[in-house]
Order: structure tokens, then sequence, then C-alpha cells
């Protein structure tokens, strides 16, 4: 979600000198290309009345598309955010919409993080020195999808002492088989569960059902197996620049773990966008 958020700083270095909207979204595409390094597809679209309105910074909508790129390679600028700061120059944006697709962060292929913000109000006078300052955010959305073999590939290494385990999202349940030893006796089971929330950023399978081929179910297997495998994954919401990621809901869809999130401000602080 971080390298998501980071593509804003094009917006505001490269609109140190507000001209059209078209000029400035071929000025932000230039710079986003040189800090991200190669990139299979990048589009951007300013929309706002020419004139005035535009030369102070002030705009009907941003969109920001990507695909392809690696993300823990950016080299993205700083931010700074502070609602207590006047500025006799505000720039106003509607609405921001970012979709990102198919690249890398933290080591993890994100299949998509689209985020849209709403009424957002910066210093277009520190933005004409090459500074972004954020003033005020009037609501914040967030998705993030990973797909089903990304969470496979992090998972089964941590199934210790499992023998051919298999991951797979089954009729929006997460399942997971292989063979365990019970005695002399490798004997064949499967796990199941939801997925859920758990200490604001991790994702649990919970409200499992644990089936063996043979029966009584050995003591303390079912817990040996989820203290394994929990946390599925876990998202980093810390360092996100001078936004506050707060993840509200993970379900399963089709072969996608899709997190929904809340995007605030943060407290005043300047923080390197290249923090994970």
């Amino acid at each position: 979600m971080g390298i998501a958020l980071g593509l804003l700083g094009g917006l505001f270095l490269g609109g140190a000198v507000y001209l059209s909207p078209a000029r400035l979204a071929k000025t932000i595409d230039r710079d986003l290309r040189a800090r991200l390094g190669p990139v299979e597809h990048l589009q951007v679209y300013v929309r706002g009345p020419r004139g005035v309105p535009v030369m102070k910074g002030r705009f009907d909508s941003v969109d920001i598309k990507v695909r392809g790129f690696n993300g823990d390679r950016a080299d993205l600028p700083t931010f700074e955010a502070d609602s207590s700061a006047h500025s006799k120059e505000v720039g106003f944006i509607k609405a921001i919409h970012i979709d990102a697709r198919d690249f890398l962060y933290d080591q993890v292929r994100v299949q998509q993080a689209q985020v849209q913000l709403t009424n957002l109000r910066f210093d277009a006078g520190a933005a004409a020195k090459k500074q972004m300052r954020l003033l005020e955010l009037e609501a914040g959305e967030a998705e993030i999808r990973l797909t089903e073999a990304e969470l496979r590939a992090r998972a089964l290494p941590n199934l210790s002492g499992v023998l051919a385990p298999t991951f797979e999202f089954e009729r929006a349940r997460l399942k997971v088989t292989g063979k365990h030893k019970v005695g002399l006796l490798s004997v064949p089971f499967s796990l199941s569960g939801q997925v859920a929330m758990r200490n604001g950023t991790e994702v649990h399978l919970v409200e499992t059902d644990l089936r063996l081929s043979v029966v009584p179910v050995p003591d303390g297997l079912e817990q040996r197996l989820l203290s394994n495998l929990n946390p599925v994954y876990t998202f980093k919401t810390a360092g996100q620049w001078p936004f506050r990621v707060a993840i509200e809901s993970v379900q399963l869809h089709q072969r996608e773990l899709v997190a929904k999130c809340k995007v605030t401000l943060q407290a005043p602080q300047v923080v390197p966008t290249g923090v994970p």
C-alpha cells in the first residue's frame, strides 16, 4: 500500500508550476517513470479548468494507472503532513484515484492496490518549492489484492513437519492439506477455515475444521498446525508516509485475498517514502 500512496509524490513535484491539466499530466508521467525505473504501463490523467484555478493548484481529479514495476527499487520523494499549518496558497484536488497492478513491494508480488482519496488540500506555495506538505484529507479508502499463489509461497515453508502440503482457496475458505506424523504413521489431513484480521495487521486462519483419515484426532495437533501457519500474512501499515492505513476487513474472493482499508493523514511528521 505504501508504494501506491507514494506515487502521489509525482503529482506534487511534477506540479511545481501548474500550467494546464494536460501539461501537468505529462510532467507527472515523466517524473514517475524516472523514479520507478522500468515500468510496463503508466497513464496519468489530470482533469480541471484551465486558467487561474489550475495555476493555483486546483483540480477536479487525478488518475494514475501503473502496472509492472519494482516498488522495492523505486526512488520516491518525501511527504510532510501538517493539518495545523497555515498557508496562503492552498491547492485542492477533489478526487485522486491510484490503480497499481502487478508490482513488487517488500518482496511480495501484489496483484492490485487501489487508493481513492477525496478532497485533498495541500500547500501550493510549498509545492512551488518542490516541497510536499499535505494539509487535509476528507476521506480515503484503499483495497489490496494478493493472489492465492503468492500467499501459498509464503505460508507453506512455515508448515514444518507436514509432508506434501497444499494450500488453496475453496468456497471463500482457506484449505491446507498434507500428511502429518501420528505415531508411526503419516496420516492425511485437511484443515480449513475462514480468514480474519488479528492484531490490526495479521491475517489468521480462524474457525477451523480439522479432519484426518483416522480417528481420534491427536491432542494438540490442530493447535500445532495453526501456530505454524498463523499469521498467514502480515500487512505492513507502519511508515506509510503521512498516511495512516487501517485494515478494516479481509476476505477471500475467487483466487485472491482482498483487504479493504481506511486511509487518513497522520500527525505532523516527516518520514522517508522508501521505508516499507
